[in-house]
């Protein structure tokens, strides 16, 4: 008697669409944007800005628009920045055990 069996088939389960932490993202993003178009579309006035010895006039909203791009930067420039930091220490730690 032979006691070969078949071969055992492995399904794996595939995502077919998006991960609801994606999701969640996708909707928390749709409303900062609507809420920053609906700030823009309110604040079109023009103002001005002194800065250091520089003085001009600006719509608001292009000076919130610079503003958050700038703070999006600086926070894109700390989290790399501590990334950084985190990935030196474990190196450093792996190479002293």
């Amino acid at each position: 008697m032979s006691t070969t069996q078949p071969p055992v088939q492995v399904r794996t389960q595939g995502k077919s669409g998006p991960s609801s932490g994606g999701i969640v993202k996708l909707v928390v993003l749709g409303v900062v944007l609507l809420v920053v178009l609906i700030f823009v579309l309110q604040n079109t006035d023009k103002v001005q800005f002194s800065f250091l010895f520089w003085d001009f006039d600006l719509a608001l909203w292009v000076m919130f628009v610079i503003t958050l791009v700038g703070g999006v930067l600086l926070g894109m420039l700390g989290s790399t920045l501590l990334r950084r930091r985190r990935r030196h220490e474990l190196r450093r730690r792996a190479n002293s055990a």
